[in-house]
């Protein structure tokens, strides 16, 4: 409880920027929550096992940024072709996303990926199967002027890029931030390569034994192995994460404190 009237119109003064400040923002036209019930024609095309990734070329993101969006169709055709990052709404892997904090080494892929091309082998060890791109000479992003082009022979997400004969890996576990595989390797030293971005907190388990994780072209997981069988398991632990966990609930119980201390004080915890 507010028991003075300095704190009280200090709070109703916040109280009235925030709606003010609420009340600022930018007009769009709003989808209705059913139009994520309707999987795009291009979000089921790209329901392949093993999953691949589709690629939106920086050219295109950059000019549907700069025309804007206006109109529901505009949020329609962004969807449809499912304009980064709305391809995750259905379960699509994405080479391209508007994440805020972005690797540099991942960022230094796509500059390579776009000076060498969709057919390059960068794009085959990213898995990309589908490329959302333009016809030639076209000036405005827009359903008649988009294409979209399939690739051959994409890469799983786990594979190995110099396999010899009776070398084989097959993942049999796949979930977020979570991989589990199974590799025969012919000789020592076999690169496995699981083609996700080296974030911080990626753990790698050999057998059972904890083991240090190598980067395939500076960006993605790979493992090094022994000649024979072995089991993998590449795991997302963040330690960042656990400390903002640990820093919340010790925040947490300190107010919790602090109401007790604050009642005890004014008086309302005697009786």
């Amino acid at each position: 409880r507010i028991s003075t009237s300095r704190w009280k119109t200090i709070a109703l003064i916040v109280l009235i920027g925030d709606l003010i400040g609420f009340a600022q923002y930018v007009r769009v036209p709003w989808l209705p929550p059913s139009s994520l019930a309707r999987k795009p024609p291009l979000a089921v095309m790209m329901e392949q096992t093993p999953p691949h990734r589709l690629y939106h070329p920086p050219f295109l993101t950059g000019q549907y940024a700069r025309q804007g969006w206006h109109t529901l169709e505009d949020y329609a055709l962004m969807k449809d072709f499912l304009m980064p990052s709305s391809g995750m709404a259905f379960g699509v892997r994405e080479v391209n996303s508007y994440q805020i904090l972005t690797l540099k080494a991942a960022a230094t892929y796509q500059a390579r990926l776009l000076r060498e091309g969709p057919t390059s082998r960068l794009a085959r060890w990213a898995g990309i199967s589908t490329v959302v791109t333009l016809t030639p000479n076209a000036r405005r992003v827009q359903a008649e002027t988009l294409r979209v082009v399939a690739l051959k022979d994409p890469e799983p997400p786990v594979f190995l890029p110099s396999p010899r004969q009776g070398d084989r890996v097959v993942a049999f576990e796949q979930s977020p931030g979570y991989l589990k595989a199974f590799v025969n390797s012919s000789f020592n030293g076999q690169q496995v390569v699981f083609s996700e971005v080296d974030f911080p907190g990626w753990q790698l388990i050999i057998d059972g034994i904890p083991s240090a994780h190598e980067q395939f072209e500076d960006t993605f997981l790979c493992a090094k192995v022994a000649k024979g069988p072995h089991e993998l398991i590449f795991k997302f632990a963040s330690e960042s994460f656990r400390i903002g966990v640990r820093i919340s609930a010790l925040t947490a119980l300190g107010l919790i404190a602090y109401s007790f201390l604050f009642r005890y004080r004014t008086g309302e915890g005697v009786t």
